[in-house]
Formats: C-alpha cells, sequence, structure tokens
C-alpha cells in the first residue's frame, strides 16, 4: 500500500465512506473496519 492509497483508505473510514474513486487496480484488496470492502469507482 502506498501513501496515497493509505490516504484514502484512511480518509474513507474516517468520514463513514465506502465508495472511493480509484484507477488501482489493488484497492480490491483493502479493507475497512470489520472487514468491509469499499466500491471502487472506475
Amino acid at each position: 500500500m502506498d501513501l496515497a492509497a493509505a490516504t484514502l483508505v484512511h480518509l474513507a473510514a474516517r468520514d463513514g465512506l465506502d465508495t472511493v474513486f480509484s484507477l488501482d487496480g489493488d484497492f480490491r484488496v483493502y479493507r475497512l473496519k470489520r472487514g468491509r470492502a469499499l466500491n471502487i469507482v472506475p
């Protein structure tokens, strides 16, 4: 996980969001608290 991905995951968790925009295919691996997956908008 690089700094940009970590920042997006942290902000989504902090703000209660479950959808992020990313062109990075690795985002499907990242999880929020309690194992919730992020919805990725390409």
